[in-house]
């Protein structure tokens, strides 16, 4: 989850073109894994994802992620502090795996 994003992202850093070809050149006919996650793993993915990704604006498009979810009812507003403790642990563990603080 999210390994596509980051690597278009480090192509994008190295200032390498980026380009879209409207073609699906895969499709899986059963779940994504994603979606066998809960919702508090799929936050704490997320919370360290969205800080690699957008390094110190990660907690505003954690923001707008969590109000999409919210608004397409994929969570509940008595689960929004679980899934903002499981986004900050993610977020966490990838800084201290990253920068070892």
């Amino acid at each position: 989850m999210g390994e596509e994003d980051v690597f278009l992202i480090d192509l994008k850093e190295k200032q390498q073109q980026l380009s879209f070809y409207p073609e699906i050149i895969v499709k899986h006919e059963s779940q994504t894994s994603s979606k066998k996650k809960d919702i508090a793993e799929r936050y704490y993915i997320h919370g360290a994802l969205f800080s690699r990704i957008f390094k110190k604006k990660h907690i505003f498009w954690l923001f707008i992620k969590l109000f999409f979810d919210l608004k397409q009812k994929k969570i509940k507003w008595n689960n929004i502090k679980r899934v903002l403790k499981s986004a900050k642990k993610g977020h966490e563990k990838f800084e201290r795996t990253e920068y070892g603080n």
